[in-house]
């Protein structure tokens, strides 16, 4: 099936999800540390988050958001990249990694269309 999305310029949302083992959970932290401000700055990220579960300590994710698809191709291929690789080498199962492509982005709009209400959800957002 053939799309009609331009996936060379459209937002992608890289997520990298993975568990570490109490031992990995230290250093897994030191690499995030290291590397987030490095990706923030990359010609491209439009964001970049980590986040770590409050229940379970030792499970993480890095949420990126790329202007383009050039954009994240360029940042795998990057040095930068291998710091990536070696937080994955620290997952104690198989990671969950996503590339999601963005063709359309909604805000609140879709909340006052849905629920049918008014223009001008909050006033004071306005």
């Amino acid at each position: 099936m053939e799309s009609n999305i331009d996936n060379k310029n459209s937002m992608v949302q890289a997520v990298l999800r993975l568990k570490v083992i109490p031992e990995n959970k230290d250093k897994a932290v030191e690499i995030i540390n290291f590397i987030l401000e490095r990706i923030r700055v990359e010609s491209g990220c439009a964001s970049c988050h980590f986040y770590q579960d409050t229940a379970s300590k030792g499970e993480f994710m890095l949420w990126q958001e790329w202007k383009t698809r050039a954009d994240l191709e360029r940042h795998i291929r990057s040095e930068e990249f291998r710091h990536i690789l070696a937080l994955i080498e620290l997952a104690s199962e198989p990671p969950e990694i996503r590339f999601n492509t963005i063709s359309k982005e909604d805000g609140v709009e879709t909340i006052e269309s849905v629920r049918g209400l008014k223009s001008n959800l909050h006033p004071r957002w306005g």
